[in-house]
């Protein structure tokens, strides 16, 4: 499951979208995206990519609730986000997780940015 967009100038563009989610771009003084997931939570094998690459921007990005990671006798759930910038600004808020007793979970969390 993977998502993917930008913002190039402030343009929004939607790259790919293999998830069962639903996103929501709002575009008055400021660029904000909330993320909606469908699913309950995260459960083992699950593999969610989120990429999203800003240049010459500035976006406020946030999840709607909370992120619920099940229980698992041996396998991950695996959260994988990545994030480019080049001259932008960038506001990410991601809800807290509730892990339940026995879960098994791996984040990956990648910024490169410019020196601006």
């Amino acid at each position: 499951m993977s998502i993917n967009f930008a913002f190039i100038d402030d343009k929004f563009s939607l790259n790919k979208l293999n998830l069962p989610s639903r996103h929501y771009h709002f575009n008055e003084s400021e660029n904000y995206i909330k993320l909606l997931n469908i699913g309950e939570g995260i459960f083992p094998k699950d593999k969610i990519k989120t990429t999203f690459s800003l240049e010459n921007s500035s976006l406020v990005i946030t999840t709607e609730s909370a992120t619920k990671i099940y229980p698992s006798k041996k396998e991950f759930g695996i959260n994988s986000i990545n994030i480019e910038l080049k001259n932008s600004n960038l506001e990410f808020i991601n809800d807290e997780l509730i892990l339940f007793k026995d879960s098994k979970y791996i984040q990956l969390f990648k910024l490169n940015f410019d020196e601006s």
